[in-house]
């Protein structure tokens, strides 16, 4: 019954059904949440990492003026 809640509460009486049925959805709301809340760590602790591990590139200005000669002729 994997994705058919309705069917799945069916079977318990009427008050558990609804008991049920309040649970499940309060059940989904919090552990998506959750996720959600360890993906925007994830994101923010990975952009963190890369902004300091990685090096900038340096261009030495004697390549950068043999690229001008070049572009100007």
């Amino acid at each position: 019954m994997a994705g058919n809640a309705a069917d799945a509460f069916s079977n318990l009486p009427p008050p558990a059904s609804q008991i049920a049925s309040v649970s499940a959805k309060a059940a989904f709301v919090s552990g998506f949440s959750s996720v959600l809340y360890f993906a925007a760590l994830l994101a923010a602790i990975s952009s963190l990492l890369v902004f300091v591990l990685t090096k900038p590139v340096r261009v030495k200005r004697e390549m950068s003026d043999r690229a001008n000669a070049v572009i100007s002729e």
